[in-house]
């Protein structure tokens, strides 16, 4: 199954057994190097700290919501030697422009999709606009195309621009 990260903000962290609330997620964490969804953010109910990670090698099952074993699982991002590299690499995906090896350049990364299973990067999406406001173009970028992923941008192959799919951003392109 296929999830992207925007509908995965404010999901519920629940104990496998007992189904009580532990915490929400708040972001994703993601290896530059493998494309591979690491961890999430999380900020625990439970716990006297501001935000926590949560390895996905530690949720027991995802569905709407994200089942653990236990608080225990719940980590500082410095304890976990794997995160805290990644973290300091700073190499993001989201809010990391995207732009082609030609230099045209196609926004900020605004969301992902992963695979369930392997927790694997499918598609990057980015969205090109006026301040926030008004919406110039939304593209959807295969993980494949990705050529190296850069403090600074995400660098996508030149073939990504006859690849890519253009989303609908009205109902009657959708419809159309």
């Amino acid at each position: 199954m296929t999830r992207d990260y925007k509908s995965m903000l404010g999901a519920k962290v629940l104990e496998f057994d007992s189904g009580d609330l532990l915490a929400m997620v708040s972001g994703i964490i993601v290896d530059p190097d493998s494309g591979m969804v690491e961890a999430f953010w999380v900020k625990p109910t439970t716990l006297p700290v501001k935000n926590a990670v949560l390895r996905v090698s530690e949720i027991v099952e995802l569905k709407k919501n994200l089942y653990i074993k236990s608080e225990k699982v719940l980590a500082q991002a410095e304890d976990v030697i794997k995160i805290n590299e990644i973290l300091e690499d700073g190499r993001t995906f989201i809010g990391n422009a995207v732009q082609n090896e030609a230099g045209d350049s196609f926004g900020t990364c605004v969301n992902l999709t992963f695979d369930t299973g392997t927790y694997a990067l499918k598609q990057v999406y980015s969205k090109r606009s006026i301040l926030g406001l008004i919406t110039l173009d939304e593209r959807i970028f295969s993980y494949n195309n990705i050529v190296k992923v850069l403090p600074e941008m995400i660098l996508v192959d030149d073939d990504g621009k006859k690849k890519e799919s253009v989303m609908a951003t009205t109902p009657e392109a959708a419809a159309g």
